[in-house]
């Protein structure tokens, strides 16, 4: 068995010994390298893309990716060749062909970028853009010539994580319903932040794994906030009534914000009311009773849903 690891030579002799005088003939011959190929996903240029939503808003799915980056690095392209790649998403038919561009002067790695655009549908092969959404699997296909095979590369298309609150209000103050927030996502791979727009309350969310995949949940306790700020970072959400309160998931693969937001004023807001009295209560004297409710307001129907 002959060893010849890729780019080495090979020298191939025969020796003609009739008739004489005899002839020796050589060649030789380099062993092919085979190409490789890597993919990348792009995001929109810029900042990192941010969508927080209302309830009656859409789920950002225009958050998609704009580029397919697919390098290739092959020392056997001959000079003034150039690789062509084939992107292929397997949920239906649709191919895209693109040629690629050395990445420097003189170099053996081809770089290339092919446009994307999000739909839920099969697109249109060799339009020069690529169809896709979140959990597409794509294979993208390059064709070496030397040695003559097709080398693949599959990928699924990263999911964006879509954060929101679970159910309809906040009761704030309420030890039996805290704010609840369900991450949808292939994975955790972030930060779930919730935060208040007046009293600058931020607070993290931990989240757990429920038994359907890929959707996680988490609670964290919140207060009114009636005798003073907020304290960032003690594990409970001060709340305002009058607040805008929003959660926020940074997800870092791939790197995007999404979030959702309820304000106050859209009655999404609740309050649960504490009550305070004299730590002494002396005999035949009065006791000072003190109601805190922001749900509570100066007029007589809101008066009678409290009892002392």
């Amino acid at each position: 068995v002959l060893h010849a690891p890729p780019g080495s030579d090979v020298t191939i002799e025969y020796t003609d010994e009739a008739p004489t005088p005899a002839v020796t003939t050589t060649i030789t011959r380099r062993v092919a390298i085979g190409g490789t190929l890597g993919v990348t996903w792009m995001v929109p240029s810029g900042a990192t893309p941010t969508c927080i939503v209302v309830p009656s808003g859409e789920q950002c799915t225009t958050l998609t990716f704009s580029n397919v980056f697919v390098s290739v690095t092959d020392s056997d392209v001959p000079d003034g060749s150039t690789p062509t790649v084939r992107v292929y998403n397997t949920k239906g038919l649709e191919f895209e062909t693109f040629t690629m561009a050395p990445d420097s002067v003189g170099s053996t790695t081809f770089i290339g970028n092919l446009p994307c655009a999000f739909s839920a549908t099969e697109g249109t092969s060799s339009d020069g853009t690529l169809s896709l959404a979140e959990g597409d699997i794509i294979q993208v296909s390059y064709s070496d010539a030397a040695p003559a095979r097709e080398v693949f590369q599959t990928y699924t298309v990263p999911r964006i994580g879509r954060v929101t609150f679970v159910g309809g209000l906040l009761v704030v103050g309420s030890a039996s319903a805290p704010l609840t927030v369900q991450l949808v996502d292939s994975a955790v791979q972030g930060t779930i932040t919730v935060t208040t727009d007046l009293g600058l309350d931020s607070e993290v969310v931990s989240v757990a794994q429920t038994s359907t995949a890929g959707t996680f949940t988490g609670t964290i306790p919140t207060a009114p906030a009636l005798l003073g700020g907020a304290t960032q970072g003690d594990g409970v959400l001060t709340v305002r009534s009058d607040e805008t309160v929003q959660v926020t998931y940074v997800d870092t693969a791939p790197p995007a914000t999404r979030g959702m937001q309820w304000s106050g004023a859209s009655g999404f807001l609740r309050n649960r009311g504490v009550v305070y009295a004299d730590n002494v209560i002396s005999p035949d004297g009065t006791i000072s009773i003190t109601v805190g409710d922001a749900d509570l307001s100066a007029s007589a129907i809101t008066q009678a849903q409290a009892y002392v």
